[in-house]
This record gives structure tokens, sequence and C-alpha cells, in this order.
């Protein structure tokens, strides 16, 4: 992974204050990986991951409770089981945040990864920041199965000097709210001031020049600027160089200084299905005579 100067400024940031950070941008552009890079970086283990759904709630994030697998047990066995005995069992189990407040109270420092939180609730971000910064929460079966005389352990309360390192995602597609973003330290992707070249080198361990890099990188930016629906990102264009190397489509042939036989034109057309994913774009793309690329790649 290839943080640039200002991602890296804004973890930074996030550390100092102890805040979540929220990093938007469009999808494919590396807003997930950079969690993975932090916790690497920092030797924090690997992310915990929470990917978002539309029915997703605070308590997801915090623990799961098997209900089914709890009463299929107690249907076949007579002993009530105490809340300690819920846990050793894995009816509950902690989930990625809840994960890492309680490994705060061991004075050990996770990363949590929260995918996709446009997906989410509206009410859910911001039950997550109270979640962050009081550092403890209820598990509710816990409490009720407690057991006459046994300790109670459905309050779960972590060291707020441990704090997770809370990632959060958005590609931006309904808006979140103001009090969860004035809580966040925000950093946007920008596709457009992405090191591309430096990406696909420490992606892809092919033996090209600067200037091969740099033709495959232009010709891609001359698909993506001429598309009407959804545009290629980071992700889109390593897939593309890797198939145009399995393919042995070489950059030469993009600049037209290398002729192309028709199993070379069908397979660099068939490649362009990584690129393009709406068919209006398709069939005005896949039209074009390739005379088209080559002219406008040399200007």
């Amino acid at each position: 992974y290839y943080p640039s100067k200002e991602l890296i400024k804004a973890i930074e940031l996030a550390l100092m204050l102890n805040k979540p950070l929220l990093i938007t941008g469009e999808p494919g552009t590396g807003k997930t990986d950079a969690a993975f890079h932090i916790a690497q970086h920092f030797n924090l283990g690997e992310p915990l991951v929470f990917n978002t759904q539309t029915t997703s709630e605070a308590n997801d994030l915090l623990y799961n409770y098997n209900s089914l697998a709890h009463f299929q047990y107690s249907r076949n066995n007579s002993k009530i089981l105490s809340a300690q005995e819920l846990l050793n069992k894995n009816f509950i189990t902690f989930a990625p945040l809840g994960e890492a407040i309680k490994c705060s109270k061991e004075k050990k420092r996770r990363v949590v990864l929260i995918d996709e939180i446009d997906k989410a609730p509206r009410d859910l971000p911001n039950d997550l920041l109270d979640i962050i910064e009081n550092m403890r929460f209820t598990i509710d079966e816990l409490k009720i199965n407690r057991q006459e005389g046994e300790e109670d352990i459905s309050e779960i309360e972590g060291d707020s000097n441990y704090k997770p390192l809370v990632v959060i995602t958005s590609n931006s597609e309904k808006a979140l709210p103001e009090p969860f973003l004035r809580r966040c330290i925000f950093f946007y992707i920008d596709f457009e001031k992405l090191d591309l070249i430096t990406i696909l080198k420490n992606k892809l361990d092919f033996n090209y020049s600067d200037n091969q890099w740099n033709i495959i990188v232009n010709y891609f930016k001359l698909i993506r600027d001429d598309l009407q629906g959804k545009k290629p990102a980071t992700a889109e264009l390593i897939m593309w160089a890797w198939i145009l190397e399995k393919y042995k489509i070489s950059t030469g042939m993009l600049t037209g200084k290398q002729k192309m036989n028709k199993n070379d034109v069908l397979n660099l057309k068939t490649a362009y299905s990584v690129l393009i994913k709406d068919n209006e774009d398709w069939q005005r793309i896949t039209q074009l005579k390739y005379d088209y690329f080559i002219k406008n790649m040399n200007n």
C-alpha cells in the first residue's frame, strides 16, 4: 500500500486526537487498504473488520448472540447455563469493536475497520461514536442469564488509554449525520492525485520501465475520461495492467509502434470489460477504431 503524504498526516492527526478516521472517495481507491496499512505499520495485528449492512445496528459492532444454538442446547440439556458459560461455549462472541474494547483491558490497541458506513441506518454512526468515546457497553443476554451469586460480567468496560484506532470508510452514497462528521477526522482520497505508477510498481512484479508504466496509465486515463457511467479506479487499473501482461499486449501496441494482429485487438477489447461497467459506454468504446486511441495517446 502506498499512502499519500496527505493521508499519512490525516492518520497522524487521528492518532494525536484519538478520533476515528473517516476516509471517503471513489470505490477502488484504497480506502479499505488504508486500515490494513495502518495496522501493519504500527504492528497492531490484523484489523478487526466490520462490513456494514443496511440493517446493521450498534450492537452488531459489539457482540453476536447465537440464540438458535443456545435454544437447541437448552432443549437437549437440562442444565441452565451461567453467563460465563454462554461465553465459554461461544453462544456469545465479540464483534470487531467489542473485541477491540475488550483487548484494551489487556493493554492492547487494535485497528477496527468499519467498511462502507454510508450503507447503515442513520442512527448507527452517532451510536458508534458514543460507544467509542465511552469505551463501554452492556451485553444484555449475560445480565439476563446471570445466576444467583455469580459475578456480573455483562458490563464490558475498556481502557481509554488503549482506544482502538477506528478507520471508517464511505462511498458517499448518502449523507452522513453532521454530529458524526464533527467528531471524525475526515480525509478524501482524490483519485486524480494518486501516484498510479508507484502503486502499479508496488502491486505488479513486472520488469517495466517508467515509460512503459506511464503509457499504461495514460491509456487507462484516456478510457476513464471518455466514460459517461461508472469510472474505474485503482483496483480496476491494477487488474487491467495484469491482464494486458497475460494477453501479451505490449505498450508498443498501445502507442501504435508495434503492429497488432486480429487476436491482439480482440484481447485488448476483451480487457476493456475490467474498466467499463456501463452498456452504453461499452457499445461506444468497443466500436471505436483502434487508430482513435493511438491518435489520442500520441497527442
